[in-house]
């Protein structure tokens, strides 16, 4: 008589296969699946498959997406547990049986069918339901409570209700989120290495500011890096990427967490998705040939997919997401739009993937190495110790404040201070204040880290990491404020165009005759003025917005006003007295100290 699987030692508990539970004509032994075949004359035994069974039945909390939880004892006799979709037992275009036969299960050519009806006939009772979840991050408990689904566990539930994870096919998540190593291996292998190197920092801190996303009030968004090759930008990902899963270097690991940019929109939307409530990591900006590169930072970021029709033309469920992003290349987010796809980057794609130059390299602290053999170590560490930290920061997490309501007010209420401090002196626009939140985000995010001491470092380098990556970013040019921006427009204008801004008083009829028509002002040497008519002054600012720009220009002291509650003062021009915007002349004196 063949041992029955009932028997095995098996990890999990040994709730199958229960004899009644098979259906009819079909047993499982020690060898695998058989189909019974008997007469009154005979009775044979027909070799299916390897030791396969369902041992559950999933849904949604909905009630939807049925699926069914399979185990089975691949050839290496190690028993293996997945869910799946349950159309998959009906549907030939997407058989489980090549599924599983992938994953180590021996079928018998020809007998794919024989398994999928052994499989979609077993008798489960209604208690062997679970709860699935199509996608990683957080999910509401039925008690009220919070969870964070992950490839490999639930957190937040006790383990005999945790939700099973039922992804999409091919989701890179499944393959690329995985622990190696203990999380105080990677603290000194890793962790410790990103001291005193601010971008590095910046980066791991970044790794953990997906989780919180959700309790903070940001949409999705991300942080690109970009200058010159060997400034060590795949580095950075590398240690964010390893806070989750594989850090290995994408051009030389397969599992690698980090991704490309060299795909499709469709498969930029899957990714992302995949990656929901957690950190996508994109490497090499500059491989993605979108004709229109603006369209895909506002669908990878925008947290919402498109409309979809099914086979059968009936609409499909949108994908929805939430995502902190982290990216690289040689040039900007700006340069890639306005230099590739002719069009001008607008402040919406500046927002949502936050441009921050790399001039000096990432490297600054080698820690008594040289730099070739740090970065050499520092990359070795993230291939063999990863994957532990986010998992430990999502426990701790569930553990400081358990429920949802006081999750949220906390993070908003920690964000909301880092925000303050990093706004602290600077003059922004409603957008900036948009990406200052980012930052805080991720201040506070590292910050937690500290404190749950899975980040082998101080809060106030935390800190310290986060303004280092503001300071860059608000220091490139193309990241200033539009009203900054129109001011260095209209000083390059005046450079440039001298034949187009005249004295003010000019007595002589003939002289006035060698002006240009499209005169675009006047210059009041007595007051040292350059005095602009309104359409000069909407060309010399380079199509900033005009009230952005006067703002700006009043703040900075540089605007003469002799009219209350105008932009414009009246002048003497030719023995008339129209209205003109007054520009202080100083205003080159500040082209020469940039």
């Amino acid at each position: 008589m063949n041992q029955k699987v009932s028997k095995f030692r098996i990890n999990e508990p040994p709730w199958y296969p229960i004899e009644e539970y098979l259906p009819n004509d079909y047993e499982i032994c020690k060898d695998g699946v058989i189909l019974i075949r008997e007469t009154q004359r005979t009775s044979t035994r027909e070799f299916i498959s390897g030791p396969c069974w369902i041992s559950a039945l999933t849904r949604s909390s909905k009630g939807r997406e049925w699926g069914v939880v399979v185990h089975w004892i691949d050839q290496d006799e190690n028993e293996q547990t997945m869910a799946f979709p349950a159309r998959k037992l009906t549907d030939p275009r997407s058989p489980l049986a090549g599924d599983l036969a992938s994953l180590g299960l021996k079928i018998v050519p020809g007998k794919e069918r024989k398994l999928m009806t052994f499989l979609g006939s077993m008798n489960l009772p209604p208690g062997l339901r679970r709860r699935s979840a199509s996608q990683l991050g957080w999910s509401d408990a039925d008690d009220g409570g919070h969870v964070f689904v992950l490839p490999n566990r639930t957190v937040g539930l006790a383990a005999e209700d945790k939700v099973v994870f039922q992804p999409e096919e091919h989701s890179p998540t499944t393959r690329t989120m995985y622990p190696s190593g203990s999380l105080e291996q990677w603290k000194r292998a890793v962790g410790k290495l990103c001291v005193g190197n601010p971008i590095l920092t910046f980066s791991l801190c970044s790794a953990f500011a997906g989780a919180i996303l959700k309790f903070s009030g940001l949409d999705s968004g991300g942080f690109h890096f970009y200058g010159l090759s060997s400034k060590g930008k795949t580095t950075a990902l590398q240690v964010a990427a390893s806070v989750w899963g594989c850090g290995g270097d994408p051009a030389v690991s397969e599992d690698s967490y980090i991704g490309r940019w060299n795909t499709t929109g469709n498969a930029l939307e899957a990714t992302a998705c995949a990656h929901n409530d957690g950190l996508l990591v994109l490497d090499e900006m500059g491989t993605c040939d979108a004709k229109d590169f603006g369209k895909v930072v506002y669908d990878l970021f925008g947290g919402k997919g498109k409309s979809r029709l099914s086979k059968n033309s009936t609409l499909q469920a949108q994908r929805a997401w939430r995502i902190l992003g982290l990216s690289s290349g040689e040039i900007s987010v700006r340069q890639k739009i306005e230099e590739e796809s002719g069009r001008r980057a607008m402040t919406g794609h500046l927002v949502r993937l936050i441009d921050i130059p790399i001039t000096h390299g990432v490297i600054v602290d080698t820690k008594g190495y040289s730099p070739s053999e740090f970065v050499g170590r520092i990359k070795k560490a993230c291939t063999h110790y990863f994957g532990s930290a986010g998992p430990e920061f999502l426990d701790r997490l569930v553990d400081h404040e358990p429920e949802i309501s006081g999750l949220k007010e906390k993070v908003q209420r920690d964000v909301d201070a880092f925000e303050e401090k990093l706004a602290a002196g600077r003059e922004l626009e409603a957008h900036q204040r948009r990406v200052v939140r980012r930052f805080a985000a991720v201040a506070v995010a590292g910050s937690l880290a500290v404190r749950f001491s899975i980040l082998p470092f101080s809060e106030s380098e935390v800190a310290n990491a986060t303004q280092s990556a503001l300071s860059a970013w608000s220091g490139d040019e193309s990241n200033k404020s539009v009203g900054l921006r129109g001011i260095e427009a209209i000083r390059e204008f005046i450079r440039c165009n001298p034949g187009r801004i005249r004295d003010a008083v000019i007595s002589d009829n003939r002289e006035l005759a060698k002006w240009s028509r499209d005169l675009a002002g006047y210059y009041d040497s007595g007051n040292q003025f350059y005095l602009f008519t309104k359409k000069g002054f909407a060309e010399a600012t380079g199509g900033m917005p005009m009230d952005a720009v006067l703002n700006e220009l009043e703040r900075l002291g540089l605007l003469y006003t002799n009219e209350s509650g105008r932009k414009t003062s009246k002048h003497t021009v030719d023995g008339q007295r129209p209205r003109l915007y007054a520009i202080n002349e100083s205003i080159m004196n500040e082209w020469e100290k940039d």
